[in-house]
């Protein structure tokens, strides 16, 4: 679900170029900031009507997320209860609809970059955290996350989350080498666990 505050956000700093020839509205090097995002819009809109196919792509620069949660709370409460933090984070997403009134398909790649932080299931913070999580329609491919534990060891993740759903199922394969048995681990294990 899109926030509020995102959805009555204003784009500003805006420049580009729209071209219209034949029916089809060419997106040329949209640029703009919209709730404190820099983004850049390319592609194509076959037709003037709302369901004609459609081609884009969607670029957002890189930005800082700052480990203060009041960030966090006014842009998404859950993402930050599921995974406090900070980082840079940059992306895209390549959006197209084939066909007049077909599907929309989605593919696009999150890159995390200088984080820290961790999983609320899992309170074990990493750190100089570097994610590639690649966004599919039909699912969320981890394509890898990499991190040092505190005191030191290393720590990856690969796998997927699928359907893009509530009830999604999470299937990661998590690989730890040179990590310490010390009571950052153990704090971080349930008691099931320990």
């Amino acid at each position: 679900q899109i926030p509020k505050e995102y959805l009555d956000a204003r784009m500003s700093d805006v420049s580009g170029k729209f071209t219209i020839s034949n029916n089809t509205v060419h997106v040329d090097q949209l640029r703009g900031n919209v709730a404190g995002l820099s983004y850049t819009v390319n592609g194509l809109i076959d037709g003037l009507d709302k369901n004609e196919p459609i081609k884009l792509n969607v670029k957002v620069d890189p930005f800082d997320v700052p480990a203060d949660p009041a960030f966090w709370r006014k842009r998404s409460a859950k993402a930050f209860d599921r995974f406090p933090g900070s980082g840079t984070i940059s992306g895209y997403i390549n959006v197209e609809r084939a066909a007049a009134g077909g599907e929309m398909t989605k593919d696009g790649l999150i890159q995390i970059r200088d984080a820290k932080g961790y999983y609320s299931k899992f309170p074990y913070t990493l750190q100089n955290v570097k994610a590639d999580i690649r966004l599919h329609n039909d699912r969320i491919e981890v394509v890898n996350v990499a991190g040092i534990g505190l005191h030191g060891g290393r720590v990856m993740v690969t796998g997927q989350i699928a359907p893009v759903a509530e009830n999604a199922a999470v299937d990661l394969t998590v690989t730890a080498v040179g990590l310490p048995v010390d009571d950052l681990l153990r704090d971080a294990l349930n008691d099931k666990e320990q």
